[in-house]
């Protein structure tokens, strides 16, 4: 973990579940404590997710939103890692998430010290996976070698750019995927919206 920012030993994993319902809640390490909040408009949950839940026993909390709206979710997380956070000041957070909204605050708390990130999905938390075991990583790698200073700069040209190359749907799972496993391993990373390269 220490590769992503995350370092080793017990991590308190926020999950936006109203932005994020893709969770492989058994990969997750067995000391790790995971809090998911669901939207008040959320009517039903994976039987697949509940049953891993209820595997994680005390570790796992659910907060659910009594009221909608715009946001109301996100201020929600946010109380929650703040109170987390003023409790406990040196537990490693992390915010399973693809809004950016929580990227300011995220700074800022790391500034102050503590030790916390957003991840767009669960695949960045996982160790880099040799590139020969995931299907197009190479030849998306070698595109954006090729690509330069034209490489996408933003994460909708990303997807467009990978769709190209594979010719499959930009919005499809496979090119999706893909970009996870891009932000995983550091091939990329995203500061304001925009796209870095370590290529």
């Amino acid at each position: 973990m220490a590769k992503h920012g995350i370092p080793g030993g017990p991590c308190l994993l926020f999950v936006d579940y109203e932005n994020v319902q893709t969770l492989d809640l058994a990969a997750l390490p067995g000391d790790w404590r995971v809090r998911v909040f669901v939207g008040s408009a959320q009517k039903s949950i994976s039987i697949t997710t509940v049953l891993a839940a209820q595997a994680l026993g005390p570790r796992l909390e659910w907060v659910r939103s009594v009221d909608g709206g715009p946001n109301a979710l996100d201020f929600i997380i946010t109380y929650s890692l703040g109170a987390e956070l003023a409790r406990s000041p040196g537990t490693p957070c992390v915010v399973l998430s693809k809004d950016r909204g929580y990227d300011a605050l995220l700074s800022y708390l790391k500034a102050q010290g503590h030790t916390c990130r957003r991840v767009n999905s669960q695949l960045e938390l996982a160790p880099p996976a040799a590139a020969a075991n995931v299907p197009d990583l190479k030849r998306i790698t070698d595109s954006l070698v090729k690509a330069g200073k034209a490489r996408p700069q933003k994460k909708e040209t990303l997807a467009k750019h990978i769709a190209n190359v594979l010719q499959k749907p930009f919005n499809g799972p496979e090119v999706q995927t893909l970009i996870d496993i891009l932000f995983r391993d550091g091939f990329v990373s995203e500061t304001a919206g925009r796209l870095s390269y370590s290529l």
